[in-house]
């Protein structure tokens, strides 16, 4: 039995145009194994921005999308966000700096002193820290970034990428350059993260694995919701339009559970301007989307979702908690996920949530390994590198104790 819920105007959002893929390129680039093919640099925001177009031009060629480290998303968290230290850029070229743009990926670098790691860098608001590599030349790109830091950073024995698909593409190549090199790869943390990778496109396929029951119950509480105004889907597209519907979803979150424990978007000035900047320009590029479902004149839910190449991640959705006997959240998860079902240019939506998600596990059954990859940075096995990886594993063994402990005194299980 599939759901169709009563209330959905006949004429809907328009799905966004297909993007055309970019042109493959067939193996590895020529000539990156010769003296001064590749050039890798580390160097400030101030400098990354300048080369937006070749970061740009290698967004359409990368490995895996990763909406993360596009400038609109990276550049305005560098700006916005308050931190003690600044994340700083890889930057590989296929030659001299200025040309062909065949890696990226944002760092942050540990301070000198014993030995070290750096960490790509993924911070709360970000769900992956895959590295933009050209997918025609990953592996020596992806060498190339390692070198930058062995040289520029000599203190750094491991570097972190943390939130990798570990049976992806890039984590092959990780595993490729590993063996190859005789560097050390492990991986932390692995844990399965939902995912909507459409099958047949189907309208109703975002309930097809929902019981009968709970559809049943879906439809009488969309019914119930309806009794206080006409409910209706808006989805924002243009930079005017999502520069609307994202105070919408601001004000939708300020009022939910993170406004009460100060964990809203707009209890952090930095975090407000950052998430209106992006959200704004991101919409520019054809990159953002944000679904509003509609109670007459007012928002019951918002959904943000965001875009690279053929991958979305479903990056934040809020809801009106005084409505929340009637799943409001879930019925605009369930709309959503119908509009990416119908966008024939993407293929996968991350749902970028934690493992057993309450609400989007339910509605999404496809499922990805995400872990934690840690590489050392020489081309050999080094004591700096055991050092870090000991640290790093007694430190996450210590943090899973404490969540266990605080679960406990909370009265709850833990499985």
């Amino acid at each position: 039995m599939s759901l169709s819920l009563p209330f959905w105007l006949d004429g809907r959002a328009d799905t966004a145009a297909a993007r055309a893929p970019a042109t493959p390129l067939a193996g590895e680039l020529t000539d990156l194994s010769r003296p001064g093919a590749i050039t890798a640099e580390i160097v400030p925001a101030e400098t990354a921005r300048q080369h937006i177009g070749a970061w740009l031009d290698l967004i359409s060629r990368a490995l895996e999308p990763n909406v993360f480290f596009e400038p609109a998303f990276v550049l305005c968290a560098a700006q916005h966000f308050a931190m003690a230290r600044k994340p700083r850029f890889i930057l590989v070229w296929q030659g001299r700096p200025g040309g062909r743009l065949i890696g990226l990926a944002p760092v942050l670098l540990p301070r000198r002193g014993l030995p070290g790691r750096a960490s790509l860098w993924r911070h709360e608001q970000s769900s992956s820290a895959v590295p933009l590599l050209d997918r025609a030349a990953a592996a020596a790109a992806f060498t190339a970034m390692l070198g930058a830091l062995a040289r520029e950073a000599p203190h750094v024995s491991a570097l972190l990428m943390p939130r990798l698909a570990s049976q992806g593409e890039t984590a092959g190549v990780l595993r490729g350059v590993a063996a190859r090199s005789g560097r050390e790869l492990r991986f932390y943390d692995a844990h399965q993260r939902a995912v909507f990778i459409p099958q047949t496109r189907a309208a109703d396929e975002a309930v097809a694995g929902l019981s009968a029951k709970k559809q049943k119950e879906l439809r009488r509480q969309a019914r119930r919701l309806a009794e206080g105004g006409a409910l209706s889907l808006v989805s924002a597209r243009t930079p005017a339009d999502v520069r609307r519907a994202a105070e919408e979803f601001l004000a939708l979150e300020a009022l939910g559970w993170k406004g009460r424990s100060g964990t809203a978007l707009l209890a952090d000035p930095g975090y407000a301007a950052f998430t209106r900047a992006t959200l704004r320009s991101l919409a520019a590029e054809g990159k953002c989307r944000i679904d509003l479902l509609m109670r007459g004149d007012t928002p019951a839910a918002a959904a943000v979702v965001l875009t690279s190449g053929g991958r979305s991640f479903y990056w934040k959705t809020a809801y009106d908690e005084t409505l929340k006997d009637f799943s409001p959240g879930v019925q605009l998860s369930i709309e959503t996920t119908r509009l990416q079902g119908a966008d024939s240019g993407v293929e996968m939506t991350d749902s970028g949530a934690i493992e057993n998600h309450p609400m989007i596990d339910h509605l999404w059954r496809g499922r990805i390994e995400i872990a934690d990859a840690l590489i050392s940075v020489g081309a050999a096995r080094s004591v700096g590198f055991g050092t870090v990886a000991a640290r790093e594993a007694a430190g996450r063994s210590l943090k899973t104790g404490v969540k266990k402990a605080l679960h406990r005194l909370k009265g709850g299980k833990w499985s």
